[in-house]
């Protein structure tokens, strides 16, 4: 009997460690976990499982929000098992700040957590660059990172500065890393700084006239050394193609307010030619320009010499110059005296365009008498008329009385038949005149 009830009571303690065995509690340790994540690159967590699961189990990997609060976890991997194994998590975290973090394993049936283990993560932050003045800074500077700064993808500035001067045109954008992780860069907005074509602005423009200026306003910065610039002109509908006219191209131009352009005679006359500025370093098209009119300039004028007197018989507003001087005293008018001996020539304009130079015409001193083409003044000098007198019918349409300085004065005539006109000169303070008829010129004095 007392050997029925041993083996009575050995079973039964066999059958206890069976249940306890099979109804074990489960445990999850982590075995293996980094201390510190950076913004890229692959983790793993090793954890060991004991006890039971059911089938349908899964392992979770969870990251606590900052500061170690699980309340909001993210869930970084998963596995379906019922033993242990490993979970990986990519080391870039949505939404996530540099800082303390906890990471634990829970599994879901049945459910069970592990203890936590310490987790220090450095995130990436991109760089947001913004522009005072000439200066471009990073406005949201982050911890353990470090920054390069880039203009048209070549480096510029010093190594981890939080600015840079913006001197130069270009796209400017500076990268960001960890220092003391193996992390990806990443890049910033890009800030383009081109030139302003605001002021690129013609009323009209003159054919085949060289050297028009035409501003371009690009500030106070500057293009790279290697840059050409270029001023292109569109047809007369205001289109650009591949075969737009180049009026203008300079090469190393680094700063430039005023470019000089030249736009070729061959063009057809009208309103709806624009402009555009090209740039190779950096590389930049600008908006075309408003439209504008083409003009024909002025013919080439004619210059005729009478006695001591150059004049043109064209009426518009004249330029007199002479070779190797600069500027010419009361020099803007169809008529003028030369006070010194040398080479002249003359171009005119019509308020809008400058017709080419003319011939240039030696001058020199003569002692000899000034003809009169059949006309005959007197008397010189004048003190109440002047007496005409001509072999031909005077027009007095085509008669023109100037001053020295050029101006075109009123006057009161008396014309005596066809060929003989007075000129009353009581009106005329003293001095030196010129008469002026068709391509006939007169110099006379008045003196009271």
């Amino acid at each position: 009997m007392k050997r029925q009830i041993s083996v009575f009571f050995s079973v039964l303690a066999l059958l206890t460690v069976m249940v306890e065995s099979v109804y074990s509690q489960p445990a999850i340790t982590v075995t293996q976990a980094p201390s510190s994540s950076c913004d890229s690159g692959l983790y793993y967590v090793g954890y060991t499982a004991t006890g039971n699961y059911n089938h349908d189990n899964l392992f979770f990997l969870e990251l606590s929000g900052y500061g170690g609060n699980f309340n909001n976890s993210i869930i970084l991997d998963s596995m379906a098992s019922t033993g242990g194994g490993s979970l990986y998590f990519q080391g870039s975290f949505p939404l996530m700040f540099t800082g303390n973090y906890r990471l634990r394993i829970r599994s879901s049936s049945p459910v069970y957590l592990s203890a936590f283990v310490e987790m220090e993560v450095t995130q990436l932050v991109p760089p947001i660059i913004g522009k005072t003045n000439n200066i471009i800074e990073i406005l949201n500077d982050a911890p353990r990172h470090f920054y390069h700064w880039f203009r048209n993808g070549q480096p510029v500035g010093f190594t981890n500065d939080l600015y840079t001067n913006a001197d130069f045109f270009g796209e400017y954008y500076v990268q960001a890393r960890l220092t003391n992780c193996r992390g990806r860069n990443i890049s910033s907005n890009v800030i383009t700084l081109n030139p302003s074509t605001s002021s690129m602005y013609l009323n009209w423009a003159c054919a085949g006239q060289e050297d028009q200026p035409l501003n371009l306003n690009v500030s106070n910065l500057k293009f790279e050394l290697n840059n050409e610039l270029i001023i292109e002109l569109s047809d007369s509908a205001g289109n650009f193609g591949t075969t737009s006219t180049i009026v203008a191209k300079s090469s190393t131009v680094r700063y430039n307010n005023v470019q000089l352009i030249t736009i070729p005679d061959t063009l057809p006359l009208g309103t709806g030619y624009r402009l555009r500025l090209i740039t190779t370093n950096p590389a930049f098209i600008s908006p075309p320009s408003p439209p504008f009119t083409l003009r024909a300039r002025p013919p080439k004028p004619l210059i005729y010499r009478t006695g001591d007197i150059l004049f043109t018989d064209l009426a518009k507003r004249h330029y007199w110059q002479k070779v190797g001087s600069s500027n010419l005293d009361f020099a803007n008018a169809s008529i003028y005296l030369p006070v010194s001996e040398g080479q002249y020539f003359l171009t005119i304009n019509d308020s809008f365009c400058t017709s080419p130079s003319s011939d240039t015409i030696s001058f020199f001193f003569t002692s000899t008498k000034e003809t009169t083409q059949n006309w005959q003044i007197g008397p010189n000098p004048a003190q109440d008329v002047l007496r005409i007198n001509s072999e031909e019918n005077i027009m007095f349409d085509n008669l023109e009385l100037i001053d020295i300085s050029g101006k075109h004065l009123a006057f009161n005539f008396r014309l005596i038949g066809t060929q003989t006109l007075e000129i009353f000169t009581t009106s005329l303070s003293n001095g030196i005149y010129l008469l002026k008829y068709k391509q006939k010129a007169f110099k006379f004095m008045v003196k009271h």
